[in-house]
């Protein structure tokens, strides 16, 4: 048995026993709380027991045992609740409520499940005055009432002690836990606060604290009071296994690594540690490192739901090959089959296998339970393979599922602008689009987008402003309008805006990209040679910033043709084919290229591909289709 922390005040210690003995493999928090609760609670019937089963702490949080007269400190994982893979939640619920583990990113940050502490088995003790005794006695009515899950009378209870004794810690520290017990975690966080103004070595209060700040999302003071707490203990290992959930969920994954690292039998034991470490890992491109932390979950008895998470991180995390073999482990045994075929396909999608993810889509598709995220995606199987008219319908069904998400209409509008003749249709959906949703700053920037292509540069702008009325944060929107602002003949305008746009998005490689075309076409219709100094600069910023841009290369690589510096030419053009090999004016000017540099059977082949992809995309487009010599 082992001292953790004792208040001086009360002559109460804390102690960490043995009261029930870990079995070898491990201890079963879940059933040991069964049998605490039934004597604790022996006269409650067991609808009222498990209302109040809050869950059981994941570290220093103590559990009241009345009959031990102890605190016993739980140190494993626990649940907020039963949970089997016989009884999924799915994949975005399944949580371990105690570690609060963080699998959606746009979504979300750690939680944790806490039980409250509220009282410890030994009574108040009076200090010799009448108002003191006569707050104990409200204390310690409070701590029977809690401990009958009278929370409401306990909380009263406990206000009228501290009206009698305001500067006790103890009380204020009870209160608080009576308060996160009721969930009035915002409240409870006040006492615990105070209760640590009066006694800031009050370990026990501040893992309280911690605990409740981190149901708040208050992950940066968490982390610094549990900073505190390892000042106080260096050695305490569920600190630093806390500390390393939370650096993760705060970003911070080098921090994640070094606390995560620290106790890797603690991280084993929990599959969301365990996830934890791998994104952190996955974070800084360590993938061999991920891999290795994953495998954990392969090794261990984990759940088919344990390991479908691996796989969606792995999938998250452009690791495609661990994500398949995570997915064909679980092939036969997952219970949401359609929420892994989904992700199956997702994963081939991802990995440009267009056609196989159809396949498994239509199969899910003729499901019962099939919902819209199944025909968006196919809808986009559909796109990549230049079916546009069947990607049309898929999203439509998609919209008819789910009307109200926004993604499913600007989904398909943008599919079915990438044709001329499905742009007025785009329009139309857009326009649906913009009437359901007014305030939405994204359905006037594709609605800006699809006028562009239309050559409706005066609407287009119209949009573009309006989109930037509502989300001035949009660097995309601020370039359409730019570009919009350029063809419609309001040049002024349009370097105002591309400056605006460098401004605020310095690091927006995009921007210095479109500027330095502007310039050079200006250049180019003054009669100018197209080859400013100001272009050249944007062009190579642009590169700098974004490496795969494959237009900046062109433009460089054009001029340097011009100005007969083929060796720069060659290693542009070369580097801007690589990055995209479908873009028939790049084989144009390496056709040209390769002519002047007396290399005819390479300057025949690139002459051979643009005339291909002229063809392709002036059929897409519905343009005619015109010839071009490479000279």
């Amino acid at each position: 048995m082992e001292l953790l922390s004792s208040n001086e005040e009360t002559g109460n210690k804390v102690w960490i026993v043995s009261c029930f003995p870990p079995p070898s493999g491990g201890l079963n928090v879940d059933s040991e709380w069964s049998d605490f609760h039934k004597r604790t609670f022996p006269t409650q019937p067991s609808a009222k027991r498990s209302s109040f089963r809050i869950g059981l702490a994941l570290w220093g949080l103590q559990v009241l045992d009345c009959h031990s007269s102890c605190m016993m400190t739980m140190t494993k994982r626990c649940f907020a609740g039963d949970r089997t893979d016989k009884n999924p939640r799915g994949p975005r619920d399944h949580r371990c409520l105690a570690l609060g583990g963080r699998l959606d990113r746009a979504v979300s940050s750690i939680r944790i499940s806490v039980l409250w502490i509220f009282l410890s088995g030994t009574q108040f003790v009076a200090n010799g005055s009448a108002q003191d005794s006569a707050a104990v006695q409200h204390a310690n009515r409070a701590q029977q009432m809690a401990q009958r899950g009278d929370l409401v009378n306990a909380e009263a209870e406990m206000r009228r002690a501290l009206d009698l004794s305001p500067n006790r810690p103890r009380y204020l520290s009870a209160l608080g836990s009576i308060l996160g017990m009721q969930k009035k975690l915002e409240e409870a966080n006040t006492y615990f606060e105070k209760s640590l103004k009066l006694d800031p070595g009050d370990l026990a209060t501040r893992r309280s604290l911690v605990a409740n700040q981190w149901q708040l999302g208050r992950l940066q003071e968490a982390r610094e009071n549990l900073q505190h707490l390892l000042k106080s203990n260096p050695a305490d290992r569920q600190a630093m296994l806390l500390m390393g959930l939370i650096s993760e969920s705060l970003a911070d994954y080098a921090q994640a690594i070094k606390w995560l690292k620290a106790v890797p039998d603690l991280v084993q034991k929990d599959p969301q540690s365990v996830l934890a470490l791998a994104r952190a890992y996955y974070q800084i491109k360590q993938t061999r490192n991920a891999r290795e932390t994953l495998a954990w979950l392969r090794s261990k008895e984990a759940s088919s739901q344990d390991l479908f998470m691996g796989g969606k991180l792995a999938a998250e995390s452009d690791d495609l090959e661990t994500a398949e073999q995570f997915f064909s482990l679980i092939e036969s045994t997952y219970p949401d089959q359609l929420g892994l075929g989904y992700n199956a396909a997702l994963l081939r999608f991802r990995k440009g296998q267009f056609a196989a993810a159809q396949q498994k889509l239509e199969s899910l598709a003729a499901s019962k339970k099939v919902n819209a995220d199944v025909f968006n995606l196919l809808g986009w199987c559909y796109y990549r393979q230049q079916q546009i008219l069947k990607a049309g319908q898929a999203f439509e069904t998609a919209i008819n599922l789910e009307p109200n998400k926004e993604s499913n209409y600007l989904d398909m509008a943008q599919a079915l602008s990438s044709e001329q003749r499905f742009r007025s249709t785009a329009l139309d959906v857009v326009g649906t689009a913009g009437q359901r949703f007014p305030k939405s700053s994204r359905v006037h920037e594709v609605k800006g987008d699809i006028q562009f292509k239309m050559h409706r540069y005066a609407d287009a702008i119209e949009s573009y402003q309006r989109s930037l009325q509502l989300d001035g944060s949009s660097s995309t929107a601020n370039l359409g309008l730019a570009k919009a602002q350029w063809l419609a003949g309001q040049t002024r305008e349009a370097a105002l805006t591309f400056e605006r746009g460098i401004r605020d998005f310095p690091r927006d490689a995009a921007h210095y990209q479109e500027y330095a075309i502007m310039l050079l076409k200006l250049e180019e219709e003054s009669g100018k040679p197209p080859a400013g100094p100001p272009a050249v600069s944007l062009l190579q910023t642009a590169i700098q910033l974004d490496s795969s841009l494959s237009e900046a290369r062109y433009q460089l690589g054009n001029l340097a043709l011009l100005k007969e510096d083929y060796e720069e030419a060659l290693k542009h053009l070369e580097a801007a084919v690589r990055l995209d090999p479908r873009d028939s004016k790049i084989h144009f000017a390496l056709a040209r290229l390769y002519r002047r540099l007396k290399r005819s059977e390479e300057a025949a082949k690139e002459t051979e591909l643009f005339q291909k992809l002229l063809a392709e995309e002036e059929k897409r487009l519905g343009a005619p289709t015109s010839k071009k010599e490479a000279n």
